[in-house]
């Protein structure tokens, strides 16, 4: 089971989260699982969510696009641009949802995958939320994801 640690931080002008987990598979493995399109729609979205669509253009610069459906049918949609790609130990997405309240919303997504003995730490920092309540909201939905993350990479 993998280890988990989050930590919500609001330090500077706007909230942001910090969540850390342990996996068995080396950095490379975990780096292709959220670069690789067919991996990534495997186990991307919170608990009970499937991904219809998805385009991740794997370099610095590319873009990419996600919809995620949730278990009562309504497609939640997101986008942006990969700001850094080096693998397999960091990427830097900005991530733009396409409805709701956060619509347009340009937020940053950083995903650093360190060595861990065979394994790799993940840690994930999402900044850039207008509200406490709703970086609260993501946390609960990137802890969902890095539980599919789990589950997919004990399938591989």
């Amino acid at each position: 089971m993998a280890a988990q640690s989050q930590k919500a931080a609001a330090g500077g002008a706007k909230p942001s989260l910090h969540l850390t987990r342990r996996f068995r598979q080396p950095p490379q493995r975990l780096f292709r699982a959220w670069t690789d399109e067919k991996d990534f729609a495997r186990w991307m979205g919170p608990n009970g969510f499937t991904v219809p669509s998805c385009a991740i253009e794997a370099r610095q610069g590319g873009a990419w696009r996600c919809t995620m459906r949730s278990p009562d049918g309504k497609d939640y949609r997101v986008h942006g641009i990969v700001r850094v790609f080096d693998p397999p130990s960091r990427l830097v997405l900005s991530w733009v949802w396409e409805q709701a309240e956060m619509e347009g919303l340009e937020t940053t997504l950083t995903v650093e995958f360190r060595p861990d003995g065979a394994g790799t730490e993940l840690h994930l920092i999402h900044e850039g939320f207008p509200s406490a309540a709703q970086r609260d909201d993501h946390i609960k939905g990137w802890s969902g994801c890095l539980d599919g993350l789990e589950e997919f990479e004990r399938a591989a």
